[in-house]
Formats: structure tokens, C-alpha cells, sequence
């Protein structure tokens, strides 16, 4: 472990639990005029935020970061920025993996090795988000750069890519070890945010395998119709991507189940949780029937409400970024106990 200093209070860091970035919502506003000015990112089909209640956005705000922190995770918080109406969407600022390679007794030995890959925003005015998050990371790596694992210090690895990129398009598969990873056309301003152009650097970065998911019309970020979850289940909507997309899916799920998603929940954000480790799951309000199908497979379903910020396109997933995602060479399917270990480790 080692000390973290932020906004004047001591932390202790672990670096093998969960790690989030998050943002206060001090500007966050879902309201439609908002999203119209030049270079702001076009209303999409969820905004309705025109009866927007601000101090009901901070309570579910910190409602959600309680939760984290109850389960084990460590909140970093991002300098929120005033007129960045969308930075509270840590997600889509960055994407991140930890590479921890176990040896053949199944325990790390060598020391992490951090990627960070930095986006390219589609729309302009979200591009300034990118400079707060950046320093939130550097402060972080300075400080991780401290800890160390076996006695030795982690490595890091950054950078950014040059095509339309955003994190809540890439989904890493801890199971199978790769990146879903959602496109659409770039010409198209109601459609995906990312372009598939730039899956190849994400797996030349990452050194993981990349398949892409070409998002429906509305469906702007992958996250809103998929969940790739530790023990290789798929949360899915299959509304929310084209059909051939939705066949890869099914092909990668073998004997693994696909979770289906109805509209109603998919309008909820049912899709858009956090797996905050190998059985507990993060996730917005949605019906009792998605909830229990998700517990029957053995995860702890905790729910939040993020009513405030559904109104802008974003659930509990668009809101955190998780800085240090363990993965390891040939997934959780080669190493089903991984997570276990890493929580032995701490």
C-alpha cells in the first residue's frame, strides 16, 4: 500500500482493489439547451432532462460512490471544470488495463503493467474533459509508481488515439480476454461515438484481441446494450446493435449465457453496470425479472438510482472509470480463480 493525498486528506492505496475514477456532478446539466450549442454532442434519443433537479444528482452521485466504497473500491475524484456539462462521464475519457501475469501456481509475481489509452472525442467540446482526467492520472501514477508488488514497481504505458475513440465503447472481457468494442458511422452524429478505424490501435496499445459491435442508430456507446461480466455471462440488448454484431456475440457466449435485456430495462440503463469484482455487480433500477436472472448466475446485484443522469444518456458504467482492470493472458477462462487471488494478495 502506499499513501494518496487528495483534496488534503490521506489515503491508503491499494493497488490490487478497485480503483475508479468519478467526478462530482458540480456542472453536470442534462438539460436540452445544453446539448445544442456548437460542438456539444447532439441530443440523443435518452435526454429528457429539461426537468433536471441538481441536488438529487448529487445525492444519487454520492449515493453510487457510497456503494463503491462499501464493496471494497477506492474513489479517485476528477477536478470537476465549470461549462464541461458532460465531464461527470468519467468513462469515456479513457480506457485502462492492469496486465498482472500469474505464474504456474496462479499467483502474481511480476509487477503490474498499467495501459492507458486516451480518446479521441467525437464531438469538440468534450475534448477539454481530457486534460482534468489526465491530471487525476498522472497524480495517481506518481503515487502508484511508490507502491510496490513482490518487491517490485509497476510499469505504465500511455496513449491516445488519433481516430474516434471513446471508453464507453470498449468493453474489456475479463472472461475471454478481449475488448468488445463498439463503432458506427463517423459522418453520422446520432450514431456511435467511436469509429472503427480505431480498433486497431486499441489492439496494437492493449495487446488484446478487439471485436467489433456496430451500435444501432441511438445506441451511441456500447455500454448502453452490452456487459461482458467475470464469469464469461453476456448482459445484453440485442436492440442495441446490428444483427450480424448481435450473432458474434452469441457465437462468443458458447455455452455461457447470454442475459437478455428488454426494452424496458434497456431503457433503464440495464446494460450499464459495474462489475466491481467477480461477483459484485453495480447497476441502475430496473425490473425484478433482469435482476433476479442476473443473481441465478451467482452474482450480488446492488442497485442504484441514477435517475438525474439517465436523463442525459448515462447510467452507473458512464460514470466511473476503472483505472486499474486486472487482466491476465488468456482471461478468467484459463484462470478462473484470478480474481480470488487477487483479493488473497491485498
Amino acid at each position: 500500500m502506499s499513501n494518496l493525498h487528495i483534496n488534503g486528506t490521506e489515503r491508503h492505496l491499494n493497488i490490487l482493489a478497485p480503483i475508479f475514477l468519478m467526478c462530482r456532478p458540480d456542472y453536470y446539466d442534462p438539460r436540452i439547451e445544453k446539448h445544442q450549442k456548437p460542438g456539444h454532442p447532439a441530443p440523443n434519443r435518452f435526454i429528457s432532462g429539461n426537468d433536471f433537479d441538481p441536488g438529487l444528482a448529487v445525492d444519487q452521485w454520492n449515493a453510487l460512490k457510497e456503494k463503491l466504497e462499501s464493496l471494497g473500491a477506492q474513489v479517485i475524484l476528477v477536478d470537476p471544470v465549470e461549462g464541461l456539462v458532460d465531464q461527470v462521464f468519467t468513462a469515456d475519457s479513457s480506457v485502462s488495463l492492469m496486465t498482472l501475469p500469474p505464474d504456474n501456481a496462479n499467483a502474481v509475481k511480476a509487477p503490474p503493467i498499467f495501459h492507458t489509452l486516451y480518446s479521441r472525442f467525437k464531438h469538440a467540446a468534450r475534448t477539454p474533459e481530457l486534460q482534468a482526467q489526465m491530471c487525476a492520472l498522472e497524480s495517481l501514477k506518481s503515487d502508484l509508481e511508490k507502491t510496490h508488488l513482490n518487491g517490485s514497481r509497476p510499469t505504465f504505458m500511455l496513449g491516445r488515439n488519433i481516430q474516434n475513440f471513446e471508453g464507453g465503447d470498449n468493453l474489456y472481457d475479463p472472461y475471454r480476454d478481449m475488448f468488445w468494442s463498439g463503432y458506427g458511422d463517423d459522418e453520422n452524429i446520432d450514431t456511435c461515438r467511436s469509429s472503427i478505424g480505431s480498433h486497431g490501435l486499441l489492439k496494437e496499445f492493449m495487446e488484446v484481441k478487439v471485436q467489433g459491435i456496430e451500435v444501432a442508430n441511438g445506441f451511441y456507446h456500447l455500454d448502453t446494450s452490452l456487459a461482458p461480466l467475470p464469469g464469461g455471462h453476456m448482459i445484453c440488448y440485442p436492440g442495441g446493435m446490428n444483427r450480424k454484431s448481435f450473432e458474434s456475440v452469441q457465437k462468443a457466449a458458447e455455452n455461457e449465457t447470454i442475459i437478455l435485456v428488454h426494452e424496458e430495462d434497456a431503457q433503464k440503463f440495464g446494460c450499464n453496470v459495474i462489475t466491481v469484482d467477480r461477483h459484485n455487480i453495480v447497476m441502475p433500477l430496473c425490473s425484478d425479472n433482469l435482476r433476479r436472472e442476473i443473481e441465478s448466475h451467482d452474482y450480488a446485484v446492488h442497485m442504484v438510482d441514477v435517475g438525474e443522469f439517465i436523463k442525459s444518456g448515462g447510467g452507473p458504467h458512464c460514470l466511473t472509470n476503472r483505472v486499474n482492470q486486472p487482466r491476465t493472458p488468456g482471461g478468467l477462462r484459463k484462470f478462473p480463480n484470478f480474481y480470488d487471488m487477487l483479493r488473497y494478495q491485498r
